[in-house]
């Protein structure tokens, strides 16, 4: 799927699973609402206010940015960011909710509401 430049991709899934795993997915910026979700963006994502009841990943081939609030803390789940090489930047939102997570990035920078659980990976953590 591509997205282009400047463009919005939402998608709405209820208590079901989002699955875009194409490494030539092209978002720009992607909303994301269903239990376990997963994505994989060529370059660069911005993800706006997202929830997966679930499991949520998010690999990325440049960087991973937030324009909104992402919640992943459902008991025993756990968020995923993988952008090698490239920074994640999940701090701009006031309320990230994660039960646990893990990041591989050049440079990582996470803000949570509350406790959060990291499960570390070779990588800087901020």
């Amino acid at each position: 799927m591509t997205g282009g430049a400047g463009t919005t991709a939402t998608f709405v899934a209820g208590a079901s699973d989002i699955t875009l795993d194409n490494g030539a997915n092209d978002f720009t910026t992607a909303f994301f609402t269903g239990n376990n979700v997963s994505v994989h963006d060529v370059n660069g994502i911005d993800l706006g206010a997202s929830t997966a009841t679930g499991n949520l990943s998010v690999t990325a081939g440049g960087t991973i940015t937030e324009s909104g609030n992402l919640v992943a803390n459902g008991a025993g789940k756990t968020a995923a960011f993988s952008a090698a090489g490239h920074n994640i930047t999940l701090n701009t939102a006031p309320a990230n909710d994660f039960t646990s997570a893990s990041f591989t990035g050049a440079n990582v920078s996470v803000s949570d509401v509350n406790g959060i659980d990291l499960a570390l990976r070779p990588s800087p953590v901020i």
